[in-house]
């Protein structure tokens, strides 16, 4: 009798416990299949350097570098102009007030380095309706950034050693 008792505790436990939730469970595998197609992209390593990983409100995003867009700006060769792709699982939904609501996966950020004297400065950033930049531009911001110090102890200090070591564009394809 002890060990029926016993045994029915041990199943009312394994039967509470189990995650009735089945929402939550879907939504973490549709995160996992949009992550999953972030990651395997035949794109990531030739053309785009990952650099961070983030998670905020069960929402992870993805920075990468795209090494094709490394250049020198046109007025100021200690500078140099690369874009900064944010991909996001799941996808996000723009709360711009004028337009009707649109999802969108991803975030081309215009970055500007001063390799000289380590600073980092945002520019244009464009929304797209597609992982990697692609597919239709949503939205697009031109609001001007100032400059940051990239110390050593700061997020944008990986951006400022890649984005200085990375060869440009041009010579890229003529090697």
């Amino acid at each position: 009798m002890k060990k029926l008792c016993l045994l029915l505790i041990l199943f009312s436990f394994t039967a509470s416990s189990n995650n009735t939730d089945t929402s939550n469970t879907t939504n973490n595998d549709l995160i996992t299949t949009n992550t999953n197609e972030i990651l395997n992209d035949s794109r990531v390593g030739k053309q785009y350097i990952p650099i961070k990983k983030t998670k905020e409100d069960n929402v992870f995003s993805y920075s990468f570098i795209d090494k094709n867009s490394v250049a020198l700006h046109p007025y100021n060769k200690k500078i140099r102009v690369f874009a900064e792709i944010i991909n996001f699982a799941p996808e996000q939904v723009s709360k711009d007030n004028n337009s009707p609501k649109q999802t969108y996966r991803s975030l081309k950020v215009m970055q500007y380095a001063n390799c000289d004297r380590k600073e980092i400065a945002k520019g244009t950033i464009q929304i797209f309706e597609k992982y990697f930049a692609d597919g239709k531009l949503i939205d697009s911001s031109d609001t001007p950034h100032r400059w940051v110090d990239a110390k050593p102890k700061n997020e944008d200090h990986q951006f400022i050693i890649i984005a200085c070591s990375l060869p440009l564009a041009d010579q890229q394809k003529t090697d």
